[in-house]
């Protein structure tokens, strides 16, 4: 056998692992830019819970001085039909 035989067939599988690299390289772009849809959903849907968090005290005063003052609170009518 040549000597330079099994410095070649190193060289080959260096050479596999390289093109394997590049491969798993090129999908990188297209995972950061999923990962980062993904966050910016989650960021809006926090948005999103926090507004109805802050906005949860003052529906419930609202609510509740209706009750008390008499009128007619949006979605009782279905509420009693129910029963």
């Amino acid at each position: 056998m040549h000597p330079a035989i099994p410095h070649l067939i190193e060289l080959q599988r260096v050479d596999h692992q390289i093109a394997a690299l590049r491969a798993e390289l090129e999908t990188f772009p297209k995972r950061i830019r999923e990962a980062d849809a993904k966050v910016s959903a989650a960021r809006a849907e926090l948005a999103a819970a926090k507004e109805i968090h802050t906005r949860a005290p003052q529906n419930a005063r609202n609510l509740n001085s209706m009750c008390n003052s008499g009128k007619t609170v949006p979605g009782s009518t279905a509420i009693r039909a129910a029963r």
